[in-house]
Formats: C-alpha cells, structure tokens, sequence
C-alpha cells in the first residue's frame, strides 16, 4: 500500500500498524569477544596510516631526476635543511605570539611573597603567651617550606579564631587576624623582611667587623655551628671525642 493510500484512511492505518511493525527486520545483535585494549596493543585502524615514500637519490629510483626535491634550494642540498620552527628568515609563530605573563612566563609576578598561615592552625598548639616565630613553625611542623619558599617570610592570615593570647613574629598579618590576635590578649609584632645581599652592603659588614677586631671568616663558621646546633646537625659523639683531643694537648 503507497504512501498516499495510508494518508486517506488512517483507521485502516491504524489497523494495520501492528502487522507493520512485526513485518519490519531488526538487525541481530552479535556479541563479539574482542581483545581488551591495553597500551601493549593499541595501534591506529587498519588503512588510516601509510609509510612515508622513500626518496631515490637519482634516475635509477624510477622517481624522475629531481626524486621529489625539486630543483633547487636549501632543501634539495644534502645536509639536514632547516631547523624546526624556521620560516625562512621572517619572525617565526614563536616569537610572534604575545609571551604569557605571571609564571606561565617565568615572571614573578606570579610566585607568592610569603608563607600564609591561617590563624586556625594556631589554636590550641601553643601555650598562653608563647612567642611563635617562622622558626618554631617550621620545627613543630606547621609549615612546610622548601625549595624557593624556604626564604620568604611568613604572612598570617585571619581565618578561623584564636582564644589563645600569643606573640606572634611575622612579616606580614591581615587586618582580620591582627584585629583577633589583639583581642585575644597577644602581640603582632612585624618583623623587617631579610636583608638583600649587595656588594657595597657586605663590603661595609667586613669593614665594621674589621674595625671591632674581629675577622669576617671566623664570625661565619661560628654562625653555621651555631645554625647547625639549632637545628641538631651536629653529631654529638664526634664533637665529644675533638673536645677530648684538644684537652689531651
């Protein structure tokens, strides 16, 4: 029955639909047990790949005389052409593009200044009026700097609430943390940041020391031991059997 027959009469339509369907084919659905894929056997579909043309070095490559290099240039020379991102002399894409900013494009405005700390972490961790310092911090564990960030100086932030009255030493603090510490009966005390080195500067450091008697190199090592103490890098048994040696002299 065509088309315009089934228009006219849509009760014989009707009638008729289910014996439509059922005379309809559906295609049978096949199970196949395929190889899982892994990295072991992934490889591009069958024909979407080709090796690339080996080009013949004169007449007998059956490929003409040229053998697709053309007839002249720097690329129909032997030796290894051009390098890569090379546009002929003109200002190549990647010096045309505009450079990204912040670290993206190693610049530093987008490195962090400080080494933030939340004043919930404070809570409960130190004794009442217990000076914290960037020092203790890093000893109990609350801050973990290492790397760049082992040199910046510390920033308190105010985000959570302090009970505890503390002293804490920093070189920066928010107004919300400075406003809560205060109420809490402690001390936000601002640290100068540390002194860049400069040539002129350390030049006048030796020149003092000098002038009180006292020699730059000794002063140093006496600052490294004093460091390494702090921070328990001295091995004691050692340092025990020279002592015992210098009094045996």
């Amino acid at each position: 029955m065509n088309t315009l027959a089934w228009g006219r009469c849509p009760g014989l339509a009707k009638a008729c639909a289910p014996l439509h369907r059922a005379a309809v084919s559906r295609a049978p659905v096949v199970q196949v047990n395929a190889e899982r894929l892994h990295l072991g056997n992934l490889s591009p579909s069958p024909g979407s790949t080709r090796r690339e043309a080996r080009k013949g070095r004169g007449y007998s490559a059956g490929q003409g005389g040229t053998c697709g290099f053309g007839n002249r240039g720097q690329k129909a020379r032997s030796g290894p052409g051009t390098r890569t991102g090379f546009e002929g002399g003109q200002m190549p894409l990647y010096r045309r593009l505009p450079k990204l900013k912040g670290i993206c494009g190693g610049m530093g405005a987008g490195q962090p200044d400080f080494v933030v700390l939340n004043l919930d972490k404070l809570e409960g961790r130190f004794e009442p009026g217990e000076e914290v310092t960037m020092e203790k911090l890093k000893e109990k564990g609350f801050v973990r700097a290492s790397g760049r960030r082992r040199n910046l100086p510390l920033k308190v932030l105010g985000d959570g609430e302090l009970k505890t009255g503390l002293s804490i030493k920093a070189g920066a603090f928010s107004a919300s943390a400075k406003a809560k510490i205060e109420a809490a009966g402690g001390q936000a005390e601002v640290v100068a940041p540390r002194r860049k080195w400069t040539r002129a500067g350390h030049k006048k450091h030796v020149e003092a020391l000098k002038a009180a008697g006292k020699d730059y190199a000794v002063e140093k090592r006496k600052r490294r031991a004093e460091a390494c103490q702090r921070k328990g890098l001295v091995n004691k048994k050692r340092s025990q059997d020279k002592k015992g040696k210098a009094a045996a002299k």
